[in-house]
This record gives C-alpha cells, sequence and structure tokens, in this order.
C-alpha cells in the first residue's frame, strides 16, 4: 500500500476509534475528534495561564473531583479585556489540574451587556511545562505550529501535551508526515507499541510510523499474536492494518486463517480486521487487490451474526457472483440474524445484473 495513502489509512482508524459512524470519513478533521490546543486558542476571546488563590467550593464539592476555585491571573496569552483589574476570576477546575502549577483556562465573554466571562478548563502545566509549550498557544500562528514541534510531545509526561501532539499528528497531511521519515526512531517506536501502558489509539500512529520507516520487525512482532488476540493484549488489533501493509498477501493470509476464517475468534478481534481490510478496499493495493478482498469478505458470510458486516463491502467490490449465496443467507435468517436480510436487499438492489432484480423478486 503506497504510504501515503497508509498514513490516510491511519488517520480513518484513528478516528473509528472514537466514533463508529467516522470509519468512511474522508475528511481530516472528523466531528468526533476534539480541538486542538492550537484551535482553542484561536477560537477563543481570553486564553491565560492561571494560579489558584484559594478553594471556594461547599462541603459536598470537597469530595468531587472537581471545585470552585478562586484564580490569579499569571499570564495573558490572548485577550484581556473582560478580566477584572485584580487579575482575579473564580471558575470551576478539575483537583487534577490544581495538582499543577499553572491552570490552562480559555474563556469567552458572555456578552456586551454582561461581560462577565464564562471560563472553560484547558488543564494543568508545570512551569517548565509552561514555559515549554506557550509556542503552541500563540494566536498569530495562522498556519498552527510545525508537526516537526509536536514530534518530541509524543510521550511527554503532561497527559494533556501528549494528547495534544497526537491530535496534531492525526490532523497532519500526508506531505507533512512523511517529511518527518528521517526524524523518527524506529527503535524508541517499537519500544513504544511494545509497552503494556500503552493504548490502542495512540499505537495505531507508532504502527503507522514504523511503517513509514519500512521496519518489519513490527510484522514480526505482530504476528505470533494473532492467533492469541482473543485472550491476550488487544494492541496487536491496533497494527493490523500496518501488519498487511508490510506483509501484502502472505499477511492476509495468517489474517484469514487466525481471525477471519477461525470460527472461535471474538466480534472485536474480527471486526477489526475487517476495518483494516475496508482500507485496502478504499485505497488500491497492488499487495492487496480486488479479488483478494472479496476472499476474506466472503470468508465473513460464515459467520452469521457478522456477515451484514462486510455485505456493503462485497457490493462496494461488485461481488455479483455471491447474489445467489446471499440470497439463500435472506431465506434462512432467523430470529437471531434477522438483520441481514436489510443489506441483502440492498445488495441485490445495487447488483447491475438481470438476477440481481430477479432475485429480489423472488424474496418478495
Amino acid at each position: 500500500l503506497p504510504l501515503d495513502r497508509l498514513l490516510t489509512g491511519f488517520c480513518l482508524l484513528a478516528w473509528a476509534s472514537l466514533c463508529h459512524d467516522c470509519a468512511n470519513a474522508q475528511s481530516r478533521r472528523s466531528p468526533a475528534l476534539p480541538s486542538t490546543l492550537g484551535e482553542i486558542s484561536s477560537e477563543s476571546e481570553i486564553v491565560l495561564f492561571a494560579t489558584m488563590v484559594e478553594e471556594i467550593s461547599g462541603d459536598e464539592e470537597k469530595r468531587s473531583s472537581t471545585t470552585t476555585a478562586r484564580f490569579q491571573v499569571a499570564e495573558v496569552i490572548k485577550g484581556n479585556k473582560a478580566i477584572a483589574p485584580s487579575g482575579r476570576f473564580m471558575a470551576r477546575c478539575s483537583r487534577l489540574a490544581l495538582s499543577q502549577e499553572f491552570v490552562l483556562f480559555a474563556g469567552e465573554a458572555r456578552s456586551i451587556a454582561n461581560p462577565t466571562v464564562q471560563w472553560k478548563l484547558v488543564g494543568g502545566l508545570s512551569a517548565e511545562d509552561r514555559h515549554a509549550f506557550r509556542k503552541t498557544l500563540q494566536p498569530d500562528r495562522p498556519d498552527g505550529m510545525p508537526l516537526e514541534y509536536f514530534l518530541g510531545q509524543l510521550e511527554h509526561p503532561n497527559q494533556m501535551i501528549s494528547s495534544n501532539a497526537h491530535l496534531e499528528f492525526s490532523l497532519a497531511s500526508d506531505d507533512e508526515l512523511m517529511a518527518l521519515r528521517e526524524q523518527m526512531d524506529p527503535d524508541k517506536l517499537l519500544e513504544r507499541v511494545q509497552s503494556p501502558e500503552i493504548i490502542p489509539r495512540r499505537a495505531q500512529l507508532y504502527f503507522a510510523m514504523l511503517v513509514i520507516c519500512e521496519d518489519r520487525r513490527v510484522a514480526d512482532w505482530i504476528e505470533p499474536q494473532l492467533a492469541e488476540l482473543d485472550g491476550g493484549s488487544r494492541i496487536a488489533l491496533s497494527g493490523i492494518h500496518s501488519y498487511l501493509s508490510l506483509t501484502g498477501r502472505r499477511g492476509l493470509r495468517v489474517i484469514n486463517r487466525e481471525i477471519i476464517g477461525n470460527l472461535s475468534s471474538e466480534y472485536v478481534t474480527v471486526f477489526s480486521a475487517i476495518q483494516a481490510l475496508r482500507l485496502f478496499r478504499e485505497f488500491e493495493s497492488s499487495e492487496i487487490g480486488r479479488d483478494d478482498l472479496i476472499h476474506s469478505f466472503r470468508m465473513v458470510l460464515a459467520r452469521p451474526l457478522m456477515a451484514d458486516l462486510v455485505i456493503p463491502d462485497l457490493a462496494a467490490c461488485e461481488d455479483w457472483e455471491s447474489a445467489e449465496r446471499l440470497a439463500r443467507m435472506f431465506a434462512d435468517a432467523t430470529d437471531e440474524n434477522h438483520w441481514v436480510r436489510v443489506p441483502i436487499v440492498n445488495f441485490l438492489d445495487q447488483c447491475p445484473l438481470a438476477k440481481g432484480k430477479s432475485l429480489l423478486t423472488e424474496l418478495e
């Protein structure tokens, strides 16, 4: 799979992990993705760092994870017209953010008649992180910071900073990602995906970066786990697309044997494989072609409770040879898998061959 299309695939998989309906998204910006800190800064009237003066919550709030406190402005990044002359304001804040030396807020004036500010907590930072992170919040950078700036923040100990860096990578263009190839460290990336603390959404980025580096060690690491995904770590599920990008048809045979054709595989395992295959369907590949995908999607039809997932994929691959098989599935459907009938009807309705309309008439 061409590397630029692999990167687009990485973004689609990342979105799918956030929002099931985003799996076929065509734009980098998905409604499921939060705003980057740079976007928050650009879109907010006021952005500032503050320190807590005193907590003013009641007894009930003292047992809560959030509290109301009075803050003193430490530094204004953007906008100060609605800030009181004393530089003090009240706002809700998480106790986790208060554990840091500085708290980052974004604010909007409620109205001209009511100039009080509606504050939004962004997160907490140490003094060192505040100075290092200030560049990200500058409102006079319409094009944002270069992606290279965020490369070193992907594993930052401050969760807000590292999450923002991963989000920036999710929104980056293919050219921006490819331009960083020489700065990527395959050894560190492989170490990260093997970490027991890694979460699947972050692992997807590192898997994609390892493919950019053309490092086949990650495929060697994933392959032995494919037969044990149901009982072990789920991280390898996030790397199926990257695994197939590195191994091609040989890897697809392994996926077919260990996951798709293994009737004991769990739903989430098979669904992860289907998601990866869909990207090869959407973005043409010389390694895994239409016939390969049809073979794999047909294998899913042997699972009555999951067959409905791949029928639209078979239609997209124009696998009209499966029309008779699907018509039989429609007739054999029970109360346990009756939902398969709707995609079968849609498939036959899309079939341009005469048998499609004939079979549809028989099912009425």
